[in-house]
């Protein structure tokens, strides 16, 4: 029986003085290795994500090869569907009604071995900034003036759209400060809530200082069928010097708001948006130092684009 390292030759005779020599040699078959926690990725609404966990079960399986192993063809998931196990590659889109399923890698070997490593469950989730990188990559915040940050509803509407997704309502945004180290890069956090809705400000006292982002929780419903977790770029918030300003900052409907900082020598073009990103209306301003309007007559939120050749400054107000 040959063992591990049996290496012999055979000698025959052959014509002549010929003698012929065959080499044998016994290869041990691979070994596989506990591999932790290491597991494919199972994300409602997305495929079965094997790659980088098979390329990390590769790392452990390497080193532990000699010239006396057979080599690794192929390494590959497989998922137990019914009575049988499928290769994880051929799966369908996961949906919201597969709460988990039950996987073991599966090494195939040079001499066409086939081992199996030990079954467990895996549990498909919902989209999240940890497993979906591109939804904790979101830029869609800016800053304005010293107190308010604002999320760009378009630009989200449009990743969102592509997911399936067709509204955002003000409650399922919610703001963020992050406290002592930034670890907004997972969804387990330390990091203060300070408030809800499409923007976030303090009062007129208060400026904002600090690193912010926003978070989306979409739930799941009759036409979305994965509840979905999104999170914003952060934006790093410093006061910076006075500039153009707006004030009253809250006014009553039809009351008067003063653009105040302008140079009588620039001429301004002063745009009106409401919170869609909706333009309301445009004034062509110059030779003041301060130009007066009237705010709008509906409550809410609105922004003023000031915008001259070398900048674009906008403010915001609300009308209570």
């Amino acid at each position: 029986v040959l063992n591990d390292t049996v290496i012999f030759a055979l000698e025959t005779g052959g014509y002549g003085d010929t003698i012929y020599t065959f080499d044998f040699k016994y290869y041990r078959t691979v070994e596989l290795v506990e591999i932790g926690d290491i597991a494919p990725i199972a994300v409602c609404g997305q495929v079965l994500d094997t790659e980088s966990s098979l390329t990390a079960i590769h790392a452990l399986l390497d080193p532990t090869l000699t010239d006396l192993h057979s080599t690794i063809d192929t390494i590959y998931w497989e998922v137990q569907q019914g009575n049988e196990w499928v290769n994880g590659e051929n799966l369908d889109t996961l949906n919201a009604n597969i709460a988990e399923l039950t996987v073991h890698y599966v090494v195939v070997t040079s001499c066409q071995d086939t081992l199996y490593g030990n079954d467990f469950t895996v549990e498909v989730e919902m989209p999240n900034p940890d497993n979906t990188p591109s939804y904790g990559n979101m830029n869609a915040v800016s800053k304005y003036g010293n107190r308010l940050l604002m999320i760009h509803l378009n630009d989200v509407l449009t990743f969102l759209r592509a997911e399936g997704i067709d509204t955002v309502s003000a409650e399922q945004v919610s703001w963020y400060r992050v406290v002592n180290n930034p670890d907004y890069e997972s969804t387990e956090t330390d990091d203060e809530l300070i408030g809800t809705g499409y923007y976030y400000t303090q009062d007129d006292a208060a400026i904002l200082t600090g690193t912010f982002y926003a978070i989306l929780e979409i739930e799941a419903s009759e036409t979305v069928e994965c509840a979905t977790t999104l999170r914003t770029i952060p934006v790093v918030c410093e006061a910076t010097a006075a500039g153009i300003s707006v004030a009253p900052s809250m006014v009553a409907p039809n009351e008067e708001i003063h653009v105040d900082g302008l140079n009588p020598e620039v001429a301004y073009t002063i745009a009106v948006y409401n919170t869609m990103g909706m333009l309301i209306e445009t004034y062509q301003v110059t030779g003041v130092q301060s130009y007066t309007m009237k705010a709008q007559s509906m409550a809410g939120y609105y922004m003023i684009s000031v915008n001259e050749p070398a900048q674009q400054t906008t403010l915001k107000y609300i009308v209570k």
